[in-house]
């Protein structure tokens, strides 16, 4: 069945050349498929505003899937302005924001001694700030981490600011200072765990319990996009994918290769995620043949 892919152009301009494989959205229309590339509007949430400039879905019939793939920003424009809701575009996006909570998959037993920040505490940002002390023998109290230096991110998969290791102990890394770049509420739920050792870092793409792409992002903590994976990485890989637990349909596995073996660095939604060097045509057909089965109701 042929499928129609809605894709926003910001990651379309991140599309890492030199690898062989066509952007996404040329894959989708060498398989056949409909595409449409859209834009996301900042600071919209107004349905009107987005539908006028986005005049070239309004009306289409629902008679074959839709994948929308795009900026988390878009997307969560998208559903702020009720289109998933109201359309009933079938999939829609993948983007199970409740599933691909860190505290959700971290906590399953299948999983947690697999991933890398095992040590992981979750704590409003408020209450980090409050449990800091720059002592280097006292570091976050308690659990007293024995450093200041500490890995931090979001709860939540849609992150409202990047995960990263900071030095707590550092003027200019000082939690207070992180806002100058992204706002980030007292409230808001932040795991936190002590820095690790990675040697590299790999995108796993997994749909209906099977990978079927995946890419090199990062080694020695740069940026090294290459189509060759650790072998042990692609192992745990497939272990992940043919457990029954499976936060979406189709998801993105970020795992680690450490002096201890691999290990699970998060889950992320396929819809709103960088495909480095994976194969573009295989994600493709695989995540298409998905939507047509889901479409037609045939995807238990």
């Amino acid at each position: 069945m042929k499928c129609v892919w809605v894709v926003d152009n910001a990651l379309l301009e991140r599309h890492d050349e030199g690898f062989g494989f066509p952007r996404i959205d040329e894959a989708a229309k060498a398989l056949g498929h409909d595409v449409y590339v859209t834009k996301y509007i900042p600071f919209s949430d107004s349905p009107q505003e987005f539908e006028t400039a986005n005049d070239w879905l309004m009306g289409r019939a629902k008679a074959v899937p839709h994948i929308f793939y795009g900026s988390v920003e878009w997307l969560n424009q998208i559903e702020r302005c009720g289109w998933f809701k109201q359309r009933g575009y079938i999939p829609g996006a993948y983007f199970k924001k409740e599933a691909l909570k860190y505290s959700n998959y971290s906590s399953r037993p299948e999983f947690g001694d697999l991933m890398l920040n095992d040590d992981y505490l979750i704590l409003p940002f408020g209450e980090i700030k409050r449990r800091l002390d720059w002592d280097i023998h006292q570091g976050l109290r308690p659990p007293y981490f024995k450093s200041p230096k500490m890995f931090i991110r979001p709860d939540v998969v849609t992150k409202s600011f990047a995960g990263r290791v900071i030095d707590f102990a550092s003027e200019e890394e000082k939690p207070e200072s992180l806002n100058q770049y992204e706002k980030i509420s007292d409230e808001e739920l932040c795991v936190v765990a002590t820095e690790k050792k990675i040697i590299g870092e790999y995108r796993h793409i997994i749909c209906r319990n099977e990978l079927i792409a995946q890419a090199q992002y990062r080694r020695d903590g740069k940026i090294d996009i290459r189509i060759d994976v650790e072998p042990e990485c692609q192992r745990l890989a497939k272990f992940v994918s043919r457990e029954e637990y499976q936060p979406d349909t189709v998801y993105t596995l970020d795992t680690a290769m450490t002096e201890d073996g691999p290990r699970i660095v998060e889950f992320n939604a396929f819809s709103c995620s960088g495909l480095y060097a994976s194969d573009t045509m295989r994600i493709v057909r695989d995540v298409s043949f998905a939507a047509e089965l889901e479409f037609n109701g045939d995807d238990e």
